[in-house]
């Protein structure tokens, strides 16, 4: 074989070494919790300074980033962001909500066929109403709605899993802390890791009247509202409801009600309001809503 054809298969092949190496060890993107560290910063249409400006966000906003390409996010946009659809494309069925007639229904920026579209709606898909336009409907945006912030301007979120884990030690060293000043401790356990034996025998060692009775949790029945963001609770075995709520100081509640009304504020902030019940062998305490709003 030629010289030059040697060289050509050789370079050839290490170009698709080369490359094959890179794409199997890319870091795969993972999505997560953005903070904006700075005011007026625009979400555009796309990913270049030259694209529509869809939203303005401030400093200590909170954001969903989905994807990233080169040094811009993709993020979901914020509840309170304008989004509009055709009237005739979907059917009015409460007072403030619509239900999708076709598929891949186009969300628009302004209520006009010449605006940007900034999302999809499914068949069947839920809208919430804010108000009319003309032959248009303000909506709240659907999940599908995004836009594209640079990176400089937005911080990632340490994850739940961490802060839990940060919280559970101040609140181990602040035990010690208040047991060394001869101060009651109370501990917060799940009941379902709790040993009634172990109970039953530490109870025979304290005096009748500081014995503890088992009774329900002295939260049931309470009248409760919470701010957070609502999320499917995910397929679990015998759940007792399809949604949760993660608020702001990261508590999780599951959310019984409107199971429409629930699919339709899916990933938004809401604010609930109703009855708090306590679910004997559950990890979560139960909502039982009366009320649900979305919060701009």
């Amino acid at each position: 074989m030629p010289k030059i054809k040697k060289d050509l298969v050789f370079y050839t092949y290490l170009f698709v070494s080369i490359l094959f190496f890179c794409s199997s060890n890319a870091e795969e993107f993972l999505p997560f919790q953005g903070e904006v560290i700075a005011d007026n910063i625009n979400i555009r249409l796309d990913s270049t300074v030259n694209s529509d400006v869809i939203y303005k966000v401030n400093k200590g906003q909170n954001l969903e980033v989905v994807s990233e390409f080169y040094d811009w996010y993709k993020v979901r946009l914020p509840v309170s962001a304008d989004s509009f659809v055709r009237r005739d494309l979907v059917l009015r069925v409460d007072t403030r909500l619509a239900k999708v007639l076709r598929d891949r229904v186009n969300i628009r920026l302004k209520p006009s066929e010449k605006s940007p579209i900034i999302g999809r709606a499914s068949k069947g898909e839920i809208l919430n109403i804010v108000d009319v336009n003309g032959d248009w409907y303000k909506i709240l945006p659907v999940r599908n709605s995004y836009g594209w912030l640079h990176k400089k301007f937005i911080k990632k979120i340490e994850s739940v899993v961490k802060i839990d884990e940060m919280k559970t030690q101040d609140a181990r060293a602040e035990g010690i802390d208040m047991a060394k000043r001869g101060e009651a401790v109370v501990a917060e356990v799940n009941p379902d890791q709790v040993n009634s034996k172990e109970i039953n025998a530490e109870q025979k060692n304290l005096p009748q009247e500081q014995k503890v009775e088992e009774t329900k949790s002295p939260y049931e029945d309470n009248q409760v509202c919470v701010i957070g963001i609502l999320k499917p609770y995910g397929k679990v075995l015998g759940r007792p409801a399809t949604h949760k709520v993660i608020s702001i100081d990261k508590k999780i509640f599951l959310v019984k009600a409107d199971e429409e009304k629930l699919r339709s504020l899916t990933y938004h902030k809401v604010k609930i309001t109703g009855k708090l019940i306590y679910l004997p062998g559950q990890r979560y305490q139960l909502i039982e809503a009366s009320g649900m709003e979305a919060m701009n």
